[in-house]
């Protein structure tokens, strides 16, 4: 977890971020959940610099599927069980991933967000270190079943022989073309025992580990997941869903938070992270 210098301010909240938390685009990842109960945010991106800044869109619903579970409760709404996962402003308590026992090559984790995401950033709270490396797989949505993700890399990986939830880290992929905003029942099909009671339309990821590799700790734990942009901008293009923040200017942007906005990604323009300041605005 990394540390910010913080305060309050009025109606709001201040805090100034690290350059780990708006790093060159050459660096590791870091997006930040959103915090629940403010509506703008006013950023100021510093002396130097430009820097831009990633509206992501927000995780509305994460299920657990067990198989070893009885029928009727194979189902376990991780999103309800501890919302304070999404939300930078309170601290979540530790929310085991697999809700029964061991998280096996039958089980899956469901990931619903509002809009595209290139992937989510985990904070493990209890380290899984089952002594066999655990290589998870990702699939997204299409209506009516599910598709390979691109490119997917897990740097939660560590541990003696790379256990996946070792560390903190990222679950990046590439989004399928075909990845579609819908049901999860629709895109379970008949592959769905114990029918699982989610109906919001949404970008379902499914993460999984596949046959082969050992089960993962049955006490792995998790205090935060935040999901990332689909698409970087960078100094080079304007792609993805960002805009430019210049040095010394302060720019207030209403958001919703947290239908459909989750969190916020900081990358600089340059091969130096930076440290931006954000006021979160009640009003």
């Amino acid at each position: 977890m990394v540390t910010t210098k913080s305060g309050r301010l009025g109606t709001g909240f201040y805090e100034q971020l690290t350059d780990t938390e708006c790093p060159a685009s050459s660096l590791a990842r870091f997006p930040i959940n959103v915090r629940f109960g403010f509506r703008e945010i006013l950023v100021e991106g510093g002396a130097t610099d430009d820097i831009f800044l990633h509206f992501v869109p927000a995780i509305r619903q994460m299920w657990f599927y067990d198989a070893s579970l009885a029928l009727a409760n194979r189902w376990t709404d991780l999103g309800a069980s501890e919302p304070r996962l999404f939300d930078r402003h309170r601290t979540a308590g530790a929310l085991k991933v697999a809700a029964g026992a061991l998280m096996t090559t039958e089980d899956f984790w469901y990931i619903g967000t509002v809009g595209k995401v290139g992937g989510y950033r985990i904070d493990v709270s209890i380290a899984n270190d089952v002594d066999t490396g655990e290589v998870p797989t990702a699939e997204n949505s299409t209506g009516a079943g599910w598709t390979a993700a691109g490119t997917f890399t897990d740097t939660t990986d560590s541990g003696t022989d790379g256990q996946f939830l070792f560390v903190d880290g990222l679950l990046t992929m590439v989004a399928a073309t075909n990845w579609t905003s819908s049901r999860l029942r629709d895109s379970l099909g008949k592959d769905n025992p114990g029918g699982v009671a989610a109906s919001e339309p949404l970008y379902w990821t499914r993460i999984a580990i596949p046959a082969g590799t050992a089960d993962m700790a049955a006490k792995t734990s998790i205090i935060g997941i935040t999901p990332m942009a689909e698409t970087l901008a960078n100094g080079l293009t304007t792609d993805g869903d960002a805009f430019r923040v210049k040095p010394d200017v302060e720019y207030t942007v209403p958001i919703r938070m947290p239908k459909s906005i989750g969190a916020l990604e900081f990358v600089s323009s340059t091969t130096t992270g930076r440290t931006p300041a954000i006021n979160w605005l009640r009003r």
